[in-house]
């Protein structure tokens, strides 16, 4: 990924990484141009630093107890489908980092719904690299075509909505609270929109 995005000769397919935008706006993987990448990328350094990981791992903790736990309160009912439940945990473990919320899917034992519209975005991205006029036109689209991309608009109107609360509050997680501490202090490399937030946090996910 580094010699990607530092190397001066290597040309970056542009309808490949304007499809790998989530909705609209560019994040951190989808930027063709290499300074671009790199002033992005000074926003969540900080946030993906060790000493951030390591103030977040008792959440992580928290939701391997409760994995296991499940689990051992299905036992005796038969063999465990485990892959549904370590899809689960990892979805509860980047949706917290990203959003400053526990989603619950572990607990639940179910998938959240947002897993149904992270689903939907893959289909999207083929669709947008062969015709890039269906970025704009998708959600237009009848049957499940465009179906497709009006799940991942229903995804970026969720994410604004998580956006807009935890702009109200102090976020608790490295992802977010380091570049939201940085725009309020002026230290960020380029403050982000509530749109370009929602999607770079879906980019992350």
């Amino acid at each position: 990924m580094q010699a990607i995005y530092t190397s001066n000769d290597f040309t970056k397919e542009e309808s490949f990484y304007r499809a790998k935008r989530i909705f609209h706006e560019n994040h951190l993987f989808s930027f063709r141009d290499a300074e671009a990448h790199k002033t992005r990328r000074k926003n969540f350094s900080r946030g993906f630093s060790q000493s951030s990981m390591l103030d977040f791992e008792p959440h992580v903790s928290s939701k391997i107890k409760a994995l296991l736990n499940q689990w051992a309160t299905r036992a005796n009912d038969g063999p465990i489908d485990v892959y549904p439940w370590c899809h689960w945990l990892g979805f509860d473990v980047i949706y917290h980092l990203m959003f400053d919320e526990d989603p619950g899917s572990v607990q639940r034992g179910q998938p959240h719904q947002v897993m149904r519209y992270i689903k939907a975005w893959k289909p999207t991205f083929i669709y947008k690299e062969f015709l890039p006029q269906m970025e704009q036109y998708g959600v237009y689209v009848p049957g499940p075509i465009g179906g497709y991309f009006r799940d991942v608009r229903t995804w970026k109107t969720y994410a604004l909505t998580l956006i807009e609360e935890i702009r109200q509050k102090d976020s608790h997680t490295p992802f977010l609270r380091n570049v939201l501490s940085a725009e309020k202090s002026g230290n960020t490399a380029q403050p982000l929109t509530n749109s370009e937030l929602a999607e770079e946090c879906m980019g992350g996910m």
